[in-house]
């Protein structure tokens, strides 16, 4: 995820550094670009002229989503980490329609709690209200499940022709291997997602 982040901190009586994942920052400014995703852990160290110490860690996590992934591909550009702006255009076009096809499938899902909902009501005015419920949500279950199942299979496909349309940019020079590493690992980030969820 690329994002800047400013560290704040109070020391009262000594400095002696912040380190984020064992590595010391320069200033307040952290730069997640090239942070691993994932757990990362703030530590702020501090000492007084006594010579007494104190240690503070944060633990928080680095994620990645499909805009993050976009800024991250408009930040490789910018970096010359990829050095055609057609792949960049390819890259970020790619993003934007499985972002756009995760909103229509998720209005859809809407629709459908909908109009779930619209026919319990019609249930609960029959005798057999019960069977009509539970008839009705075993349905419903069993559409979302395998349509869910259908969703994430293509949303996964679109993901790995990204990550073979990266490996080849890498291949040919078109982007470097610091920016196919930090690409590469958002996208296999959202496959994972996807995976899990």
């Amino acid at each position: 995820m690329s994002e800047v982040l400013d560290v704040e901190y109070v020391v009262s009586d000594g400095y002696s550094g912040v380190e984020i994942n064992g590595q010391t920052l320069d200033s307040t400014v952290f730069d997640s670009f090239y942070s691993s995703l994932g757990a990362n852990t703030l530590t702020i160290t501090a000492s007084d002229q006594a010579g007494n110490v104190a240690t503070g860690e944060i633990n928080f996590e680095i994620i990645a989503d499909t805009d993050s992934t976009i800024a991250d591909v408009e930040r490789a550009y910018a970096e010359g980490m990829i050095t055609r702006e057609q792949i960049k255009l390819k890259l970020i076009k790619e993003l934007e329609q499985i972002k756009e096809y995760l909103e229509k499938y998720g209005q859809k899902e809407e629709k459908k709690k909908d109009k779930l909902k619209q026919r319990l009501n019609k249930c609960a005015e029959r005798k057999d209200s019960e069977k009509c419920e539970e008839r009705t949500a075993k349905l419903y279950d069993k559409t979302t499940y395998k349509l869910d199942k259908v969703h994430r299979k293509i949303i996964i496909k679109k993901y790995e022709t990204i990550l073979k349309n990266l490996k080849l940019y890498y291949t040919k020079g078109w982007l470097n291997e610091e920016g196919y590493g930090i690409l590469k690992a958002d996208i296999e980030w959202l496959v994972e997602d996807i995976q899990e969820s």
